[in-house]
């Protein structure tokens, strides 16, 4: 056949056919009686070995390499599969640039621009840069939200971070979806800053959003949430606070926001109850933060709980008890 019918049969073109030839990569098989190239179903089958290398990112140099076994496969196809990730990855944050940019609402083409200048900045090797892109005067309708939220999660300088909060915080309920949408990230660092932003936004919505991170797998987020859910005066996190005194994290703070929460009675009965569920089980440093947090509680639950507290076997819990009977009076 000749190179037309070639290229019909292969699907590339004469010109790349051509170039292959000049790279060594295709011999023809012979010249006909007038001179023109002949090929056959060698030469087909050589094209196909050519495109099937090229497909999986390899140069016509590495495709010619190959085919003489000069190239370890696994070598070769390690340097691709990296160069790949580093394409896709590439590609992924083109894309959640501009989905950030368009999620802004731009009217004109100067608000795609000043939105873009404002990504660059916020990235900016130089943390000072950012500093001053996040508290500038136009950064409050120049700066994305789903930027901020991204930096947010990655940020590793605490005054940048602080400066990211800062501005999402100002957004209120335009940011809540961004950071709602930080309870999944695997960081536990980005969940606590977004729990942090969120503990200083007002509203309903803000309220909702940080009860996705109740359930947070690591504690300190976990207790962030519920400490700011309590302040917010929600007694569904009752017996989150309990599990926060009975666990020993950040039990003095949970245990001043059950005090607060107690005004109302059927809190503070609901708390005792929980205490009282979990001290037969409960060792004695256990026991000894149960009869702190019991201190403030109101209600005869608390002060029954303290006389069982006041007759236990440990001398730390026994006296710590006592003690709270007669601060009561």
């Amino acid at each position: 056949m000749l190179i037309g019918e070639l290229s019909r049969r292969s699907g590339v073109s004469v010109r790349m056919l051509r170039h292959y030839e000049a790279k060594g990569l295709l011999t023809p098989e012979g010249r006909s009686a007038a001179g023109y190239r002949q090929y056959g179903d060698p030469q087909a089958a050589q094209v196909a070995e050519i495109e099937a290398l090229r497909a999986l990112g390899l140069s016509l140099d590495e495709v010619g390499l190959a085919r003489e076994a000069l190239l370890a496969p696994a070598e070769v196809l390690g340097v691709l599969c990296a160069e790949s990730r580093r394409r896709a990855e590439a590609e992924q944050r083109l894309q959640r640039r501009l989905e950030q940019i368009a999620a802004a609402g731009p009217t004109v083409w100067d608000d795609v621009l000043a939105a873009a200048r404002a990504v660059d900045r916020l990235v900016s090797v130089d943390s000072s840069e950012r500093v001053r892109a996040l508290l500038g005067a136009d950064a409050a309708h120049e700066m994305p939200t789903g930027a901020l939220a991204e930096a947010l999660a990655a940020e590793a300088d605490p005054n940048v971070a602080g400066a990211i909060a800062w501005q999402m915080a100002r957004r209120g309920p335009s940011a809540l979806e961004a950071l709602r949408t930080m309870a999944t990230l695997p960081t536990p660092a980005a969940r606590l800053r977004a729990v942090r932003v969120l503990a200083g936004m007002e509203g309903e919505d803000a309220a909702a959003a940080l009860a996705g991170f109740v359930d947070d797998p690591v504690s300190n987020v976990r207790a962030t949430a519920v400490l700011a859910l309590a302040r917010r005066g929600d007694a569904a996190v009752v017996g989150d606070l309990v599990d926060l005194v009975c666990r020993g994290r950040q039990d003095v703070e949970a245990g001043e926001a059950l005090e607060a929460l107690a005004a109302v009675g059927a809190t503070a009965r609901a708390a005792t109850a929980e205490f009282a569920a979990r001290w037969g089980g409960a060792d004695v440093p256990v026991r000894r933060r149960i009869v702190q947090a019991l201190v403030d509680l109101p209600g005869e639950e608390a002060q029954a709980l303290l006389r069982v507290a006041a007759a236990d076997s440990a001398q730390a819990v026994s006296a710590t008890a006592r003690f709270a009977l007669r601060y009561r009076g």
